[in-house]
């Protein structure tokens, strides 16, 4: 019996073992393939930004050449440049705020259409039929 026990004690021993070692490969390969994705990010991010540096840099002279003088175009530039940022990061806000608010909308109209079906009226309506009765009463 006791050799029983030690044999189980052992295949048990290695089972775990085995896990183990699975778990640590599952662990290196996400390392691995998360390292391979920040070097992507990295390198279109590097691209990126020499695009941009590069278009900065010509719409530069052109408009100095344009103008005449080069502070002229690089001064141009850099406010092009930030009213293109500006009017980016505003529309994105707003567009994120839009999308929230409508998403909050079509939310509580289901609620309200559920109450409608479940109840036969929704919350809006209750409120407005008691309305009438309190108009005279501004304490509540």
């Amino acid at each position: 019996m006791r050799q029983r026990i030690s044999e189980l004690i052992d295949y048990f021993l290695y089972y775990i073992s085995a896990r183990i070692d699975t778990l640590k490969f599952a662990v290196k390969r996400r390392i691995f393939i998360a390292s391979w994705i920040a070097i992507a990010v990295l390198a279109g991010a590097g691209a990126i930004i020499t695009a941009v540096a590069l278009l900065c840099e010509g719409v530069c002279d052109g408009l100095s050449v344009l103008f005449g003088h080069r502070w002229a175009g690089e001064l141009a530039t850099g406010a092009m440049l930030i009213l293109v940022v500006a009017g980016g990061g505003y529309g994105a806000v707003w567009y994120l705020i839009r999308q929230s608010h409508l998403k909050s909308m079509a939310k509580y109209e289901a609620m309200r259409q559920k109450e409608r079906e479940q109840f036969g009226r929704d919350a809006a309506e209750l409120r407005d039929a008691d309305q009438p009765a309190r108009n005279g009463d501004r304490h509540g």
